[in-house]
């Protein structure tokens, strides 16, 4: 994910919180705020506004959708698994904390780190997939 030119807002910022001790070893799904609207499920398209900090140093290193949300098809690949995983189930309006170990965090920058990320669901737009199943 690319480093955002602007700020996340600052409401996300404050509702960073970042345990001590040692880093989780499986997501950790907090909710902070639940939404009214629709809820995610994989294949939709969504858009959130979200800021990101390294669990180890409490460092902010990622922030987008102050001015423009991320918008991304939620369980295709297109941001890490502890995304694709741990979005599924919020409503519009929500607000979400995760904590994502290295496996669920790695990315194309090769970043292999406990994360911590306070995401807002902006938006959801039904996929337009075909049923699975025979």
């Amino acid at each position: 994910m690319p480093v955002a030119e602007k700020p996340a807002p600052k409401s996300l910022e404050s509702e960073v919180w970042i345990p001590h001790g040692s880093p989780p070893k499986k997501l950790v799904v907090r909710n902070l705020r639940i939404g009214t609207g629709a809820k995610a499920k994989a294949g939709d398209l969504i858009s959130v506004q979200y800021v990101g900090f390294a669990y180890k140093t409490g460092k902010k290193f990622d922030a987008r959708g102050y001015y423009e949300p991320l918008t991304f098809e939620l369980g295709a690949g297109a941001t890490i698994l502890g995304w694709d995983r741990g979005i599924v189930g919020m409503k519009v309006g929500g607000r979400r904390e995760l904590i994502v170990p290295p496996r669920l965090a790695a990315d194309e920058l090769g970043r292999s780190e406990t994360l911590v990320y306070v995401l807002q669901l902006r938006s959801v737009k039904s996929g337009n997939r075909a049923p699975s199943g025979g």
